[in-house]
């Protein structure tokens, strides 16, 4: 078990026991903007389909300062990924959660920004910080996706018992090496792929489950933010209920297709 796992272990524990008194945890909600939010996707998709008890839910922060659920307060845990700790609206979110007596959880890579004020636990997650994130040495058991499953893992596990724990255990201590081989096996595939498409001025992502967070990560920060490519995010349950219509030999789509 890496250091984050243990933290987010330590995390669950003692919400939990701090939380007896007056029922426990009832909602796990999580929250981020942009690559952040679409990182927490998993997680959320993981308590929707493993718990009977837990509620949750996945926000933009600004949304959920917004329209805050009624329910968040002191059952709630709330997870916030803020890459570098200073994105206004989910240090406001942060706050919130302060404020509504909350177990706060921040997942952030830096180790001193402005929002660590507000969190009841503060996890720094792995990042890959060479100039073209290309160095791939970092333990992608401790990056940002990862942590926001821990927690959701711990927390219906030491709730209600997760029948597939260990073997969860197992899958994180093999990813390391698994993600490291699969970068050298698609390398000059994704060079390929670079440059042929460089030029397209629109491509849609698709996918869905717990792979739908990576394709709207894909689409908004990959394509948009850093190629200046327009894009749009498409629920592949979705794509024969209107987008169809716009499929075409010219118009481009990148599927993400999970396993299981």
């Amino acid at each position: 078990m890496n250091k984050q796992a243990e933290q987010i272990k330590t995390a669950v524990e003692e919400t939990l026991a701090k939380t007896e008194s007056i029922g426990g945890v009832k909602q796990l909600y999580f929250v981020g903007c942009g690559g952040s939010l679409g990182a927490l996707y998993p997680a959320k998709t993981f308590v929707e389909t493993e718990s009977s008890t837990i509620k949750t839910g996945w926000y933009n922060s600004n949304e959920f300062l917004h329209a805050t659920p009624k329910d968040f307060g002191p059952n709630s845990m709330i997870v916030l990924a803020c890459h570098k700790g200073n994105t206004p609206e989910t240090i406001k979110a942060a706050a919130l959660g302060k404020e509504k007596g909350a177990t706060v959880i921040l997942l952030t890579w830096l180790e001193e920004s402005e929002i660590i004020q507000y969190g009841d636990y503060v996890v720094h997650y792995e990042f890959d910080a060479s100039p073209d994130h290309l160095a791939g040495d970092i333990d992608y058991a401790g990056e940002k996706t990862l942590c926001a499953l821990y927690v959701a893992v711990e927390l219906v596990n030491q709730t209600e018992s997760y029948a597939n724990y260990d073997k969860f255990a197992e899958g994180v201590d093999r990813i390391t090496a698994v993600i490291r081989k699969a970068r050298k096996h698609v390398a000059q595939r994704a060079l390929d792929f670079a440059q042929e498409y460089k030029d397209d001025k629109f491509i849609y992502t698709m996918a869905s489950g717990a792979g739908f967070g990576a394709a709207y990560m894909e689409s908004i920060c990959i394509f948009q933010e850093m190629q200046w490519i327009n894009s749009a995010v498409i629920h592949t349950g979705e794509y024969f209920h209107g987008p169809f219509e716009v499929t075409d030999a010219d118009v481009p789509f990148v599927i993400q297709i999970s396993e299981g």
